[in-house]
């Protein structure tokens, strides 16, 4: 859900409607949140699900796992501070650091939705 609301405030901010695109970020570092608690309740909650897939998918599998840990990890200081730059409008310093911080958002809610595809639905 989140990787939506990135790619249109993405697009809204290439064709100048800021006030659009801060909605939809907000939007998304909501989404992203609401994920971030539910997860993290979920494994504290000690629910574990085990990937089945074999041979080629296997592999496949956790590598996009394991990038996507470490991009997660990575991603939320620079969601935070981003944000925060710009709600402060800072546009300039909030430029800098969303140069960083979009792909790896969007490699990250991507790769979640891929993750859970292969864990739940393909095996």
């Amino acid at each position: 859900m989140a990787c939506i609301f990135v790619i249109w405030g993405l697009q809204a901010i290439r064709t100048r409607r800021i006030e659009l695109h801060k909605k939809l970020m907000l939007w998304a570092t909501f989404f992203s949140g609401i994920f971030l608690v539910g997860y993290i309740t979920r494994h504290i909650l000690g629910s574990e699900v085990k990937f089945q897939g074999v041979g080629f998918w296997r592999p496949l599998y956790f590598t996009i796992l394991i990038t996507h840990m470490i991009l997660a990890v990575v991603n939320l200081p620079l969601v935070i501070v981003s944000v925060i730059f710009g709600l402060k409008n800072r546009i300039e310093t909030h430029k800098k650091w969303v140069r960083f911080t979009a792909p790896i958002w969007l490699y990250v809610s991507s790769t979640g939705v891929i993750i859970y595809l292969m864990l739940f639905h393909l095996f």
